[in-house]
């Protein structure tokens, strides 16, 4: 009867360990062999530290998620081949682990869906190859076509480092230069929490529409404008305002993530996925065990199939998300902005050198994240020097 206690206490710890907070791979396994006849996407791969040593992870997505994911190929003329893909990771959804998850907007139903969640033990560079690579496999086996991959027009992502390296592991650097973005609400988010410690609130607001300016501007020239600005406003206090050399210098260093005169002028503005993850709170979704969150994924992915069927058959089953005609009236307003922009530098005397100005890349030097500006740097002194003999010379030219 000792013996037996023994056994099961044993058996309760070495539990423990193995499936943190009770989760049980098992029971995920039982739920997966059920599904493989109706869809062997739906739960793709499971794996458990305990047999290999490897991250654990349960990977989720289905035969018409993947089919929407191959009509975001931009090589293609489908209906979802200009569409961004979102991807961000949440701790929300299942205690222990994280969730991952990548979505792209469907304008005809009006709403943000899923392409593939998987659930996994850490939001790193690892975890993120594993995804980027199963969801890979997952659209080889649906397009019958060795070695196919997953080709969206971009992708939009937070500043987490793992994002940009994962994406670069699994699809290239060209995909990282040219086809990645960052979010500008995470831009704005940082902006908030630096603004707060400033003292008064007119200097709060001040440093706020500058740094929405160095967001915005259309073109290198008037991000330039921006910038210096920026760095006046600090340079006017420095005592008061100078921590801030530090959050301008990473910014800074990746203007090509956040910044849109240097992002593709058609590139999404926001990671959409963190307002996905952030409805698990309002829809019952959060403090799950691998197995429910394995329900609800299937339960979402086969409602997903029928609003599409149902869309074909006439039957509106819309979300509130913004129609194609309201996207396009966006769109011709953002090109009002840059024509405005594009004038004042084409009518200015002098040399309009930024026009064609590549993409820059982030200095991953290992210090640049908390290396601060000077404010008064010798850089800044010498370009000064150079406009003003420039000017000097000009003057002398013009018999001045």
């Amino acid at each position: 009867m000792i013996e037996e206690e023994k056994v099961k206490n044993f058996k309760k710890k070495t539990g423990k360990e193995s499936y943190p907070l009770g989760h049980s791979f098992e029971a995920v396994g039982q739920l997966r062999t059920r599904l493989m006849p109706k869809d062997p996407f739906l739960i793709y791969k499971i794996n458990s530290r305990n047999l290999n040593g490897e991250p654990s992870y349960v990977l989720k997505m289905s035969r018409i998620q993947a089919k929407l994911a191959v009509a975001m190929d931009e090589e293609n003329d489908d209906f979802l081949c200009d569409e961004y893909c979102f991807f961000d990771g949440t701790f929300k959804r299942c205690p222990g682990f994280v969730t991952l998850g990548a979505h792209v907007y469907v304008e005809i139903l009006r709403k943000v869906v899923k392409i593939a969640t998987m659930e996994c033990e850490t939001e790193s560079t690892e975890t993120m190859i594993i995804f980027w690579t199963l969801l890979n496999e997952v659209l080889e086996q649906f397009t019958g076509k060795k070695g196919y991959k997953f080709n969206p027009k971009g992708w939009a992502v937070d500043e987490h480092g793992g994002n940009w390296a994962a994406i670069k592991a699994v699809y290239g650097e060209c995909a990282v230069r040219d086809k990645t973005v960052g979010c500008e609400f995470y831009f704005k988010q940082s902006v908030v929490r630096h603004a707060r410690h400033l003292k008064s609130f007119k200097t709060q607001q001040k440093f706020k529409i500058l740094a929405d300016k160095l967001m915005t501007s259309a073109t290198p020239k008037c991000y330039k404008e921006a910038y210096d600005n920026l760095r006046e406003f600090m340079e006017v206090k420095p005592k008061k305002r100078g921590f801030l050399s530090t959050w301008l210098q990473w910014w800074n260093d990746r203007k090509g993530h956040f910044a849109r005169a240097f992002k593709p002028v058609d590139a999404a503005r926001v990671n959409m996925s963190e307002a996905y993850h952030s409805s698990y709170a309002t829809t019952g979704s959060t403090g799950l065990k691998l197995v429910d969150a394995a329900y609800k994924d299937t339960v979402l992915a086969l409602r997903l199939e029928r609003a599409l069927e149902l869309y074909g058959q006439g039957v509106k089953c819309q979300g509130v998300g913004p129609s194609g005609k309201k996207r396009q009236k966006r769109d011709h307003a953002e090109q009002s902005k840059r024509a405005h922009e594009y004038g004042d530098i084409l009518l200015e005397e002098g040399e309009i050198s930024d026009c064609n100005t590549s993409r820059p890349s982030v200095n991953q030097t290992k210090d640049s994240k908390d290396k601060p500006i000077t404010l008064s740097s010798s850089s800044s002194d010498s370009e000064k020097e150079q406009k003003k003999r420039r000017k000097t010379e000009g003057n002398e030219r013009n018999g001045r």
